[in-house]
């Protein structure tokens, strides 16, 4: 996934990357497995990293990440963390 994917994914797009961190980094504070690690998993795709890559660092397979991703953003979605600015 590209860094523009990733940003429009979590987001939508004008969101100021800055910001986009800071909000990751709350919601990794409050969440737990792999929810958690998707979190990381954004955090660093923002960063530049792709899955693939992200995958290799953890030892795992890169659709596992996404997995990891997927329920980090419907955990985000749910709760609007997000739009809460």
């Amino acid at each position: 996934m590209e860094l523009a994917d990733a940003l429009r994914r979590i987001s939508g797009d004008g969101v100021d990357v800055r910001d986009l961190l800071q909000v990751l980094a709350k919601a990794r504070n409050q969440y737990r497995g792999v929810a958690r690690k998707g979190v990381q998993a954004l955090e660093m795709q923002v960063c530049g990293y792709t899955t693939r890559e992200i995958a290799e660092l953890y030892g795992v397979r890169s659709n596992v990440v996404a997995a990891w991703v997927s329920r980090a953003r419907q955990m985000l979605k749910k709760e609007r963390t997000l739009s809460a600015g």
